[in-house]
């Protein structure tokens, strides 16, 4: 007597076990019985044009491909590995969609053949990703543009500001869908027609490869920002067609790809029935993550400056890809306001926004423009004070500074046959700052701080190595005092001279990012104290010291409140 017994098939994609019950001496009821068959013949026939192929057309030697200078051979070898890699992928996707939808991936003769499958298939794409990169070479060095291979990594500096976790991409792909393992009950079975029998790829495949073009065309169309201004949009556009055809030059797979045809589009590349799914998600992955060690600001910032470049610029060497030039050399002066509201709009680090400056005057413009306005919001830190800001507004950075603090006492180390003794130990405020020599404020300023009683001053110009303002005597600069206790006179232990500005400068923010700005007027401004020993050091905090500060800064500017120098010009 026959037992009925529920029908062993599952989808595909939910792995849902069919509910009907099976046929007679049958694993399946009749619908999958069919299906079964059906699918069998599919993948067997695949199997068979797999491995009918001619591998006399093959070169899986991977020395003797880096090695090959004949052009003509490398396309034929790639070719050859390819028309098999698809013949295989076909019969690895037919038997593996064959061997869960009916045996519950728990065959082991599919496992077996699955797993050769999988290292023929890997073997081949080494094969073919040794051809391109052998390609790569041979037509950078034909056609002179070797410059697209340099390593583009020393360029990029990794910030380490706290801010520095946002995303450098205004509208970063959505990942595709995965696979879905919710399990829907079902009374009918349904069956999964295979796509296969009409198509080079099956539908899995299909399905995952318009997912990855669906995310990547809609990174480069911005179809995720919203904005009213056609100009913006279109801007935005090019500069993300920039940053994904920067990627594609320095990939040989996807260099060989995109040189293949003459796309006129970066959209119309990803859309390419020869770019391989891998490929495609390898580039994915590489814009979505934006910090890749070669995708960051500097290449962020080059893509936008090529959107105002001048196209006819001489002097530069440039290849067509893909619809718009790449260029041998980035922009090398200042980027237009313009430009950095962009620029603003894809990083919202304010130290990666110095890494990519050029001139002292940009980074006093991108720190004067993020409180003016402001145009750059996300590149001031909310905890700066009202001070800080002020000198951001009048050009002035503040790069060190010291809060003295209160006194305190200090053990003296101790001697045999003495008792113990204390010191009390003082300090004094001061900070460093830098002004641009090519802003005409800065002479205001720095003669204004000069002037004032409340202040001891040293200045230098560094371009011209001379000192504009000294101290009086070193006693005048003391940074540091000491006393004994029931004694009424202060004796120096550390001083200022002019030489202190070469160790100051090294503890500018723009050194983290190795560079050196020279056309700057450094200035240490001091909170005055009398260089007489026995007088006392004036009470005030350091918050109050630089309100003084600021005070002769928007004097000397006649700015009478603080929030006129925050109102855009």
């Amino acid at each position: 007597m026959h037992t009925p017994t529920q029908c062993e098939a599952r989808d595909y994609k939910t792995l849902v076990q069919c509910l009907i019950t099976a046929e007679c001496n049958s694993k399946w009821c009749s619908v999958h019985e069919e299906q079964e068959g059906k699918q069998l013949r599919i993948y067997k026939s695949m199997t068979t044009q797999f491995e009918a192929f001619d591998d006399q057309t093959l070169c899986l030697d991977v020395k003797a491909i880096l090695s090959c200078t004949q052009v003509q051979s490398l396309k034929d070898w790639y070719a050859s590995a390819k028309e098999k890699w698809v013949l295989g992928n076909r019969a690895y996707q037919a038997r593996e969609r064959h061997h869960v939808m009916f045996y519950k991936g728990g065959d082991e003769s599919h496992c077996r053949y699955l797993a050769f499958l999988t290292i023929e298939l890997r073997t081949l794409e080494v094969s073919m990703e040794a051809c391109d990169r052998r390609l790569y070479n041979l037509i950078l060095e034909e056609e002179n543009i070797s410059w697209l291979a340099n390593d583009h990594a020393a360029d990029e500096i990794i910030c380490a500001e706290p801010t520095n976790d946002l995303s450098l991409l205004p509208t970063p792909p959505q990942t595709p869908p995965k696979k879905s393992k919710r399990k829907k009950r079902s009374g009918s079975g349904s069956s999964t027609q295979s796509h296969s029998e009409t198509s080079s790829e099956p539908d899995s495949e299909l399905s995952k490869r318009h997912n990855l073009i669906a995310s990547l065309s809609a990174y480069v169309s911005d179809t995720n920002t919203r904005t009213d201004d056609p100009k913006v949009s279109a801007i935005t556009q090019e500069i993300n067609s920039n940053i994904i055809r920067t990627i594609i030059s320095r990939n040989p797979s996807l260099f060989m790809r995109a040189r293949s045809k003459n796309f006129p589009d970066v959209i119309s590349f990803l859309q390419d029935d020869e770019l391989r799914v891998s490929e495609l998600e390898r580039l994915l992955k590489k814009v979505k993550n934006g910090k890749d060690t070669v995708i960051g600001p500097e290449m962020i910032r080059n893509a936008i400056a090529d959107c105002f470049r001048d196209k006819d610029e001489e002097g530069v060497d440039r290849i067509l890809l893909c619809g718009n030039y790449l260029w041998s050399k980035p922009v090398g002066g200042a980027m237009s306001q313009e430009a950095w509201e962009f620029f603003h709009r894809y990083c919202g680090c304010a130290g990666c926004a110095l890494s990519v400056t050029r001139t002292f005057d940009e980074w006093m413009h991108i720190r004067r423009y993020s409180v003016v306005g402001p145009r750059y919001p996300r590149w001031v830190d909310p905890k700066e004070t009202m001070s800080e800001r002020i000198f951001r507004a009048v050009g002035a950075c503040l790069c060190w500074s010291n809060d003295a603090g209160q006194r305190k006492l200090e053990r003296m180390p101790s001697q045999k046959g003495r008792k113990i003794a204390f010191w009390e130990k003082q300090g004094r405020h001061w900070g460093y700052f830098k002004f641009s020599q090519n802003d005409p404020k800065s002479k205001k300023i720095i003669s204004a701080l000069a002037s004032d009683k409340r202040f001891l001053i040293l200045a230098r110009d560094p371009l011209a190595n001379t000192i504009l303002h000294d101290v009086p005597s070193k006693h005048g600069a003391w940074t540091l005092r000491a006393r004994a206790p029931r004694c009424s006179r202060w004796t120096v232990q550390t001083f200022f001279t002019c030489d202190v500005f070469e160790s100051l400068s090294e503890r500018s923010p723009e050194k983290r990012f190795k560079k050196e700005y020279m056309d700057v007027y450094d200035v240490l401004v001091m909170h005055e104290v009398s260089a007489n020993p026995y007088d006392e050091m004036p009470d005030i905090g350091y918050g109050e010291f630089l309100e003084r500060v600021t005070e002769v800064a928007m004097g000397a500017l006649d700015v009478g409140r603080a929030q006129d120098l925050f109102r855009e010009d």
